[in-house]
């Protein structure tokens, strides 16, 4: 991929990012499907290491080691672990965890073990993964972003 194509890509998943954060999920939908018609299929892997690097920023999170990861459950205010969401949701928050700690093969193993086209699972099934990892890398990046608002506040005279 030339680095123009991928300046492309990274400016449409930025967008679709961004619209998923102000609550316009149709319009993300829409910038995502335009990408993959413009620049396709192996866009959306650029996307989803663009949104898992915007999020782990924003969380502090990054770089060698493991990553416990936990879910919050904001009906029942619990945590729980990955056997307690569904499939998509469990892929979505180990690839972020294996992007986040370098982990290359890793992610690489988590990301073809989603549902692709070809693997007998229909396009609706991988897009319900393609899109629990933005609402995961979005909600990622809002608590990141409200944590370092609380630290900021408490530093300030």
């Amino acid at each position: 991929m030339s680095e123009t194509d991928r300046d492309l890509v990274l400016s449409y998943a930025g967008h679709a990012f961004t619209q998923w954060l102000e609550d316009d999920q149709a319009g993300a939908i829409e910038s995502l499907t335009e990408m993959r018609q413009r620049c396709g299929d192996h866009s959306i892997a650029v996307a989803a290491c663009g949104w898992i690097d915007t999020a782990a920023t924003a969380a502090g999170l990054g770089g060698p080691g493991a990553y416990q990861l936990k879910w919050y459950d904001t009906e029942g205010q619990s945590f729980g672990d990955a056997s307690d969401v569904p499939p998509e949701t469990r892929w979505a928050g180990q690839l972020m965890g294996a992007r986040a700690a370098l982990d290359e093969p890793m992610f690489y193993a988590i990301w073809n073990s989603a549902p692709w086209p070809g693997s007998g699972k229909s396009s609706t099934e991988i897009g319900r993964y393609i899109l629990m990892l933005l609402d995961v890398t979005t909600a990622t990046y809002r608590g990141g972003r409200a944590a370092q608002d609380q630290l900021t506040k408490r530093a300030q005279p």
